[in-house]
């Protein structure tokens, strides 16, 4: 059995297989994860289902005379020996990388490699598109800087003995959260020009205040 055979499939009316052989092959290749069959020893494409065709971009066509190294810019010699030592040793690991997509796009997926042996051993390998998870995880990160930042900077109302004092102790406690470069205050002043005048600041970046104000 292949992953896909790129044969035309009889279907029912409604577009679903017709039977059993059928119907696996159609819920591998349709799949909500790619599913490569990678030749262990050359990183070669052997088999790939339409999903993992469709996450890169490429024909089942053209992945099939691709190289694991063609879409993964981390697998070079030394990571390629790592991954082998490890697949020999424990027969699957997994991990986070990133592909690149036939438009040049790079794409943060997680692996699930198993080696089996057949005629010769194959990596067995499942790719999930983790965009997602990513963007996810970045902004729960953002939001637990901003409460850091906003918790340091009531206690620094508690502590601070008058208002320019206040001011320049929120935007150190803001920027003591590693995330924030720059903290400013500002207030505008009342004339013609409006022009704004920045009390207090910490940071970084302050530099970039210079041209601002």
């Amino acid at each position: 059995y292949r992953i896909g055979d790129g044969k035309e499939k009889k279907t029912t009316a409604g577009g679903n297989p017709t039977n059993s052989s059928e119907l696996l092959s159609y819920l591998v290749d349709h799949a909500g994860d790619g599913i490569e069959i990678v030749d262990a020893e050359t990183l070669d494409y052997v088999d790939v289902n339409q999903t993992a065709c469709n996450a890169l971009g490429y024909s089942r066509e053209e992945l099939l005379t691709m190289n694991v190294r063609d879409v993964n810019p981390a697998v070079d010699e030394p990571a390629f020996e790592r991954l082998d030592q490890q697949l020999r040793e424990s027969g699957s690991m997994k991990f986070e990388t990133v592909h690149r997509h036939k438009d040049g796009a790079l794409i943060p997926v997680e692996v699930n490699i198993r080696r089996i042996s057949l005629d010769r051993p194959y990596n067995v390998t499942f790719v999930r598109d983790i965009s997602e998870r990513r963007q996810s995880a970045q902004e729960l990160s953002r939001l637990n800087w901003a409460l850091q930042a906003l918790s340091r900077s009531n206690a620094a109302v508690v502590h601070a003995a008058d208002e320019r004092t206040l001011y320049q102790s929120c935007c150190d406690a803001i920027v003591s959260v590693d995330a924030y470069r720059l903290a400013w205050i500002g207030i505008a002043q009342d004339d013609d020009e409006h022009e704004v005048e920045c009390i207090a600041s910490a940071g970084l970046a302050r530099g970039y205040l210079i041209d601002l104000v």
